[in-house]
């Protein structure tokens, strides 16, 4: 018996000749044999993969396990009011919106000290942004105060390049935009901006800022002039009603 191994593409065939009456073929021979054994395993064994191969490859149905939250439901305009005044420290405890669109009337009270409160119109409007809500509050002191406008996207209330910004009305007069993102959590306040002025009385203006959960008081600056605060995510706050009285 001789044993002649051939190799093709990595693939290695063993095969016996034996009992072989005649002599024994000669070495041109046996790898012509060799090569056709070969071809005949290789293609029998890329049948046989190419079937393995596809019932590896067939796609099988399998478990996929999600967790699945309600979508969040649009609140009502009075919850969203509800969640802002809260949000707001106190500031729209005494003129609070009743509903989004309808200005009040009502007071703004000095979050510490004994300045006199404000005189002001207080309103809320609401709009949708994919899943969150948008409320707008803004404030008016006097009640009426003409020519205020909130512009986006930086929450002013003076256009792109007008600056210092200036009312028609005369002073004393303040206003305060004030941006919230409600959500399911609540009211989270996002964006502000204050203009005042006020006349020269000789006299102080209690003034605090937004610390992003509540009002500090900052001190005091003197009467008279206008007075601009925007970019953080609470407005100020200047009780001009002391400058008066």
């Amino acid at each position: 018996m001789k044993v002649i191994t051939a190799s093709t593409a990595g693939v290695g065939i063993a095969f016996a000749l034996c009992c072989l009456i005649s002599p024994a073929p000669a070495a041109d021979d046996a790898m012509t044999i060799a090569s056709a054994l070969n071809a005949k395993y290789e293609q029998a064994v890329a049948s046989k993969d190419a079937a393995k191969l596809a019932e590896e490859l067939r796609p099988r149905a399998s478990t996929l396990r999600v967790h699945v939250s309600a979508p969040w439901p649009r609140p009502d305009e009075s919850a969203v009011v509800d969640e802002v005044v809260a949000a707001s420290g106190h500031l729209l405890d005494h003129c609070r919106p009743q509903a989004p669109g309808f200005p009040v009337l009502g007071q703004i009270d000095p979050p510490s000290g004994d300045a006199p409160p404000l005189n002001a119109q207080c309103s809320l409007s609401i709009s949708r942004e994919g899943t969150f809500l948008v409320a707008q509050v803004l404030l008016l002191s006097p009640p009426g105060l003409a020519g205020v406008q909130i512009f986006q996207p930086y929450e002013t209330l003076w256009p792109s390049g007008k600056f210092p910004p200036v009312l028609t009305s005369s002073p004393p007069y303040e206003a305060i935009a004030w941006e919230f993102v409600v959500t399911r959590d609540g009211a989270t306040p996002v964006a502000a901006a204050t203009l005042a002025a006020s006349n020269d009385s000789g006299r102080l203006v209690p003034f605090f800022t937004w610390n992003g959960s509540g009002w500090r008081a900052e001190g005091t600056a003197p009467c008279g002039g206008t007075g601009v605060a925007w970019g953080r995510t609470g407005p100020d706050l200047d009780f001009i009603s002391a400058c008066s009285g």
